[in-house]
């Protein structure tokens, strides 16, 4: 064919065998262009079929994930929703108890507070009556009080004199400030501030910290409280001594 069309073309122009031979060429490349056309119209509906075979493919699985998404997200939420009813109930049964127990303790402490009470008074007699057994078996309950050997023993046992001596200056100064001879009075500052002096080191007006110490380590091993051993036992001594020092009659107090 290709052959034809050459020799067709060498012949003269305007003969048949040319005019022809163009019709051909015309005719053969309107076919190939047009199987060109036809192959590339085909190949892309076959691709465009793909690409719609694929877009559906992932609708579809789009699709699937969204409702296995929904699915699980529901049974998420159910089982949360019953953990949390689980739970808020276990709560509100343990502070159901919680509260129950809190109630019963107030009424305990409400009922010891009410037996407390109504033995104050019946505590606060008993402590003085062994208060004053105690105090009675260290001193003489005669005017003015005096030590008994009992206190006499622990005054010589521990240098409890040497206490007051080593003190005397500051003690004699404290007392002689009150500006009084009134034995009773006297009598009652020196029984009273050594006890405080126990409680406020700070403002101690008798007794070193160091005094201190020693008078709760006295307590402590004779078995009698702080208060008799600054006050009765201290007192009475300070008392003595301060009473010979200003020409105090002891029996200036028995009126």
């Amino acid at each position: 064919m290709i052959d034809l069309l050459k020799e067709a073309l060498s012949s003269p122009a305007g003969s048949f065998s040319f005019i022809f031979s163009i019709v051909m060429l015309g005719g053969l490349i309107i076919f190939y262009v047009t199987k060109v056309l036809t192959k590339i119209q085909t190949e892309h509906g076959q691709f465009g079929n793909r690409i719609d075979n694929i877009e559906v493919n992932f609708d579809r699985r789009m699709d699937n994930i969204e409702v296995n998404f929904d699915r699980r997200m529901d049974k998420i939420e159910v089982n949360f929703d019953r953990r949390m009813d689980k739970t808020e109930e276990r709560f509100n049964r343990r502070m159901d108890k919680t509260d129950a127990s809190i109630y019963q303790i107030k009424t305990d402490i409400a009922d010891i507070k009410g037996v407390i009470n109504v033995h104050k008074s019946d505590i606060a007699e008993m402590k003085e009556v062994i208060n004053t057994r105690l105090e009675t078996s260290i001193s003489k309950k005669k005017s003015p009080e005096v030590l008994t050997e009992e206190g006499e023993k622990i005054v010589s046992d521990y240098n409890l004199d040497v206490m007051v001596d080593s003190n005397w200056e500051r003690i004699s100064a404290a007392i002689s400030s009150l500006g009084t001879r009134n034995p009773y009075d006297l009598q009652e500052y020196c029984f009273t501030t050594g006890f405080r002096d126990t409680l406020n080191i700070t403002d101690a007006k008798f007794f070193s910290e160091s005094d201190i110490d020693k008078l709760k380590i006295v307590a402590y091993k004779t078995g009698y409280p702080l208060v008799i051993i600054s006050k009765t036992i201290m007192g009475i001594l300070i008392r003595e001594r301060y009473f010979k020092e200003n020409g105090i009659d002891d029996d200036d107090a028995n009126i």
